[in-house]
């Protein structure tokens, strides 16, 4: 006697006998496990990116549409069977949601998964088109392998646009490999990724070889380039009138002022154009023949650098509270001579340097007048010596390295390039040493006003947040 047929051998043998009926309500009661499957399957880096019902209905309609493929009888062998059926679901929902683009608030992302056969290293490229760029990085299992990336650009938004971008060369292993792009706050779109293996005597291999030949005799040639010659020069801004600070404030602005000159300096009032700033203009207006103010000023700081003293003893000052000059007269000829000659300062050093004045010596050329003269000016205003000069503090510093044989008479170049602000006790220090380290001249020195260097500052360096026309002598024990 045969033992009786349980349920479910009876929906399968319906089933198989094309009662397609009887299987679809036994599929029914493994409804809830297929959804719970769904979300167990899902989790971790693909959790919310996929969705689990979506996953479990198309697993339940692929059993039954692919029933005849099942060859088990107990409900144990159909579970393994529906297992099987919906992780390789899962594996296509994976490979069609590939590329998923989420965006946060201050970045855009996109993960790509690829599924590598084998360990090895690969060229990486990004298929995309982008008008401008939008650099970002590309990470593999939440590391940089690329950054800067997605930075190159064709001219172009649209599809027909897209072209293939080199994005370095990587080692990857075998297996499901999660690429995530990032870039700040926007990203172009990426339209494919694609990995060629770099296989051993290839032609691949062969232009990666003669790539890195490049980059290194690139690199190399580079080293040799000169960098270009740098100066502080002016930018426009934007072109506006300034407000009336109330007792300076800036944060209490007051009515607008036009821009213009100086009225009581000007004898004609202008007005500014107002697409300029009016720089062009102030220009124009402090070289003007009728204005030899400018040249004066130029003229007598250029003295005074050669002779320690200027014609007008206070270069800083020419108006009623600055001194009288010693020679009016010799200040205009200078002045007249400066401008007539372009504005050239080489010129002008070349004036005073071939004049008797500079030319004398630190003693009286004569018994008469190392007799009377000391008598008569004391202080030397008429020039009738060449007068004594106290070394300043960049001279001394540097003719100390001289002697010493450490200096360095490299020209050109820009300084140290050191920290300015938020300066702790530490960088304060580190500072200091780069000083004392340096054989430059001091004339490459950066002079920091927050922490100017203590060598210079003994022998009366000038104060750097003051304009210094005449520089503070003094005489203290430890210059010695």
């Amino acid at each position: 006697m045969t033992a009786p047929e349980s349920d479910f051998e009876t929906l399968i043998r319906n089933a198989r006998n094309g009662d397609d009926t009887a299987l679809g309500e036994r599929l029914n009661h493994h409804r809830p496990w297929l959804r719970l499957l769904g979300r167990r399957g899902l989790g971790g880096k693909f959790a919310g990116r996929i969705d689990e019902s979506d996953v479990a209905q198309q697993t339940f309609l692929s059993a039954v549409k692919g029933f005849e493929q099942f060859q088990g009888n107990t409900s144990d062998e159909l579970a393994v069977w529906l297992q099987q059926i919906h992780e390789r679901n899962l594996q296509d929902a994976v490979r069609k949601h590939a590329i998923a683009q989420k965006r946060s608030v201050d970045r855009e992302e996109t993960f790509i998964e690829e599924e590598i056969p084998s360990d090895g290293t690969y060229v990486l490229q990004l298929r995309y088109a982008a008008k401008e760029a939008r650099p970002g990085r590309i990470l593999l299992s939440g590391k940089v392998i690329r950054e800067p990336a997605i930075n190159q650009t064709n001219g172009d938004w649209y599809p027909p646009g897209q072209r293939w971008f080199f994005e370095g060369i990587h080692p990857l292993k075998s297996g499901l490999n999660t690429f995530r792009l990032e870039s700040e706050p926007l990203m172009t779109h990426i339209d494919k990724l694609r990995l060629l293996k770099i296989e051993a005597g290839s032609m691949l291999a062969t232009l990666v070889d003669r790539q890195k030949t490049l980059t290194r005799e690139i690199a190399e040639l580079e080293t040799l380039i000169k960098p270009p010659l740098q100066v502080m020069a002016v930018q426009e801004g934007d072109i506006g009138d300034a407000h009336i600070l109330v007792r300076g404030n800036a944060h209490k602005p007051a009515e607008k002022v036009a821009r213009g000159f100086l009225q009581v300096a000007s004898t004609t009032r202008q007005t500014m154009p107002a697409d300029q700033s009016g720089r062009l203009q102030l220009a124009e207006w402090m070289t003007q023949p009728n204005h030899p103010l400018t040249s004066r000023v130029m003229v007598n700081r250029l003295w005074r650098w050669h002779f320690g003293r200027g014609i007008v003893a206070t270069p800083d000052n020419f108006g009623t509270k600055g001194a009288r000059p010693s020679h009016p007269k010799l200040l205009d000829y200078l002045a007249r001579r400066f401008v007539e000659q372009g504005w050239s300062i080489k010129a002008m050093h070349r004036e005073i340097l071939n004049s008797r004045t500079w030319q004398m010596g630190a003693a009286p050329e004569s018994v008469t007048l190392q007799t009377n003269a000391p008598n008569i000016d004391p202080e030397n205003l008429l020039h009738w010596e060449y007068p004594r000069r106290r070394l300043e503090a960049e001279v001394i510093r540097d003719a100390l390295l001289d002697v010493s044989g450490r200096l360095d008479r490299k020209t050109g170049g820009a300084p140290l390039e050191l920290q300015t602000i938020n300066l702790s006790p530490e960088l304060l220090e580190k500072q200091q040493q780069h000083y004392d380290e340096s054989n430059r001249r001091t004339i490459y020195l950066p002079v920091l006003r927050t922490n100017v260097d203590d060598f210079l500052t003994l022998f009366d360096f000038a104060n750097p947040d003051l304009p210094t026309g005449n520089r503070v002598t003094t005489t203290v024990p430890t210059q010695e």
